[in-house]
């Protein structure tokens, strides 16, 4: 059985390796150990190459790591103010007569459809824009 499972380990090891580097090499190999449970640093040690202490050390780090995620829990992944900046901080023409809670407007069809051109930006829609509609 456990030749079964070095095989698989082994494949798994193989297909990974190029992306690897030595942290999350040790990583995944001590992963992988804890997942076989019982001489699954054996099995992985002799499937991968690494030393049985290299799996070991993978090991603490995952604990390591693990405690400190979860200190950090409440932390954002991404700095803030990150992502794309809404549109209309770019152009503030583009909400001027579009209704949205707490602003009261009214806007003829003849302006929503020169809003609509000005957004889209389509000659397609131009000529079939009612202009004289009050």
């Amino acid at each position: 059985m456990d030749t079964e499972t070095e095989i698989l380990v082994r494949k798994k090891f193989d297909l990974l390796e190029p992306i690897f580097d030595e942290q999350t090499r040790r990583l995944w190999a001590a992963t992988e150990a804890q997942v076989h449970g019982y001489r699954g640093v054996s099995v992985v040690a002799r499937a991968t190459g690494l030393s049985r202490t290299t799996i070991h050390q993978g090991m603490k780090d995952i604990e390591t790591l693990r405690e400190q995620k979860t200190l950090e829990k409440g932390k954002r992944i991404r700095a803030s103010g990150g992502g794309r900046k809404p549109i209309s901080d770019h152009d503030s023409t583009l909400l001027s007569g579009v209704n949205y809670p707490g602003r009261v407007t009214t806007i003829t069809l003849a302006g929503f459809c020169e809003k609509f051109l000005i957004i889209f930006s389509s000659s397609v829609f131009f000529d079939n824009c009612p202009r004289l509609i009050q």
